[in-house]
């Protein structure tokens, strides 16, 4: 992953809730700086944009003023860019006590191509949840100067990628990473969402790494004869290096050689045959090429049994196979589906440049999604406590 920079957004008014958002506490913990410490894990140039500097120096972070006062959100962007070392920035806002770090990662990887990365929360978006690159300053700049202050204003002149609900569940499946302090009654939640975090970390005692790791399958399929549909042995490959397993060899599967806490296979497709095998797991990550033309690059989504996720060139998708585990054997796996987009798709075992770029940044995803650490905070976000 590219270098990002991390920024959060402190200059609102707390008018519907009535205190100070940037002082806020949780269980005695200074929330703005459990924030900061959580961006420091995913960025090396952290800052605040706020107009009060004097409260928020013993966070030891650069505090940058809004440019333009009172105007909102779109101008403590345009501050916050203005001020970043790295070309992206990753936004945040002051009062998001769940933030989710996979989350964030897989939207920092998302930003390669494109200048704003914004998810979807239901029908809305979430712009204080957000990539923003350089690239959005002059058009940021000149929306203010029209006197228009919505940050979804600037977009018609920026290259966009939306994350859509499906992709934000596969890392945060309750949705919690979005959800912020607006009221006296969301503050009241917070605290008791962060109760219940702490005792789910409490119970599972995943303080042992590797051991704590859910059994998961990663299947690769496609046609290697194909160009870029033969992605998903690239990206096989390449995290049976990260995990220390020997590659697999001309013509292998790796089903042959299963037993490991995860399990990486290829196979040319999927066939009904697997429902035995995928039973053996706690969860599955299916990996292929897509064809979305929406989407330039990498795709990651949580995958319910029947539901289509993405524009697959193979006849038996995920869904279809998890709805046949779920009715012939009775059992529900959570399951993922990465992929990454396929641009040339002729007769070589060879894969175009655009769609190699994306080998590394699926992998990175694979490796969160079957991180032990998963859920919640802390767990997915260490800080003090």
């Amino acid at each position: 992953m590219a270098a990002i920079s991390a920024v959060v957004l402190a200059g609102g008014k707390s008018q519907r809730l009535g205190i100070d958002k940037t002082l806020l506490r949780l269980d005695g913990v200074w929330l703005l700086e459990r924030i900061v410490e959580q961006l420091r894990t995913l960025s090396d140039d952290v800052l605040v944009v706020a107009n009060e500097p004097y409260k928020l120096a013993p966070l030891g972070v650069p505090i940058v003023p809004d440019q333009q006062v009172g105007i909102g959100p779109l101008a403590g962007i345009l501050a916050g860019l203005a001020a970043t070392q790295h070309q992206v920035g990753l936004f945040v806002a002051c009062d998001m006590p769940l933030l989710n770090r996979r989350l964030l990662r897989y939207m920092a990887r998302l930003s390669a191509d494109v200048d704003v990365v914004i998810p979807r929360n239901g029908s809305e978006t979430e712009p204080l949840h957000s990539c923003y690159s350089k690239a959005c300053v002059e058009p940021i700049a000149a929306v203010l100067e029209q006197g228009q202050r919505r940050v979804i204003h600037f977009f018609d002149r920026v290259r966009v990628r939306y994350v859509d609900p499906d992709e934000v569940a596969a890392f945060d499946p309750q949705g919690l990473s979005l959800f912020n302090i607006n009221r006296p009654e969301d503050l009241q939640r917070a605290q008791l969402l962060l109760r219940q975090a702490r005792q789910v970390q409490g119970a599972a005692d995943p303080g042992a790494g590797q051991s704590a790791r859910m059994r998961t399958l990663v299947i690769g399929y496609g046609n290697r004869d194909r160009g870029d549909d033969g992605v998903g042995l690239d990206i096989v490959q390449r995290l049976r290096g990260e995990l220390g397993v020997q590659p697999l060899a001309d013509g292998e599967s790796g089903l042959e050689r299963r037993g490991g806490g995860i399990d990486a296979v290829f196979l040319p497709q999927l066939v009904p045959q697997l429902v035995d095998l995928l039973v053996d797991y706690q969860q599955v990550v299916f990996v292929d090429a897509h064809t979305r033309p929406d989407v330039t690059g990498l795709h990651c989504a949580a995958i319910q049994p029947g539901s289509a996720v993405a524009a697959f060139a193979h006849h038996l998708g995920p869904a279809v196979l998890l709805a046949l585990v779920e009715r012939l054997r009775r059992q529900r796996i959570p399951a993922f589906a990465v992929s990454v987009r396929a641009y040339e798709m002729g007769f070589e075992q060879r894969l175009s440049a655009r769609t190699a770029t994306g080998v590394a940044p699926a992998v990175e995803t694979i490796l969160d999604l079957i991180d032990a650490n998963t859920v919640g905070w802390p767990s997915d976000n260490p800080g003090k406590s």
